[in-house]
């Protein structure tokens, strides 16, 4: 079996990105992106009340940008992906906007995993203040953005 996800893992690097509508197993997107990656933070949670395990990454000086996977609950593939970052607009000691370029180096390797060609595009959602849908490469990327009294909570939601 440990060769079979290591094969895997290569043929996925290979290629560059999931296949178009399917995510490669849980195990080989957490790979994925920490190859593509450097995370000094970052772990799987195990299955808990019915979910699957979860991979985290918590990045930045005010370890507000953020990458998850999250596993479906049976187990083995993955439910979504998602970048978050929580866009301090008001100073409390780590400069406005603090760790914009880590929340946007997140955002350029999902661009790269699932939707290369629409790498731009991604960006531009990610940083606007109105939900958008985008649908690429058979996957969907759904944005939320929603304003807090001191953060912006900006979201993008990969799905099959």
């Amino acid at each position: 079996m440990r060769g079979v996800v290591i094969s895997a893992f290569v043929l996925a690097c290979i290629a560059g990105q999931a296949s178009a509508a399917n995510f490669a197993p849980f195990k080989v997107e957490t790979q994925r992106f920490k190859a593509a990656y450097q995370c000094p933070q970052s772990k799987v949670t195990g299955p808990m009340l019915g979910d699957g395990s979860l991979f985290g990454c918590v990045s930045g000086a005010a370890q507000t940008a953020k990458y998850f996977i999250n596993e479906t609950p049976k187990g083995g593939r993955v439910e979504n992906v998602k970048v978050m970052w929580n866009d301090w607009f008001d100073d409390i000691g780590y400069g406005l906007h603090a760790d914009r370029n880590e929340a946007f180096k997140m955002v350029d390797v999902l661009a790269a995993m699932y939707a290369p060609a629409e790498r731009d595009h991604l960006r531009q959602m990610f940083e606007s203040r109105k939900d958008k849908k985008l649908k690429a490469n058979g996957f969907t990327f759904s944005y939320t953005y929603r304003r807090g009294p001191k953060i912006d909570e900006r979201l993008i939601v990969v799905t099959q």
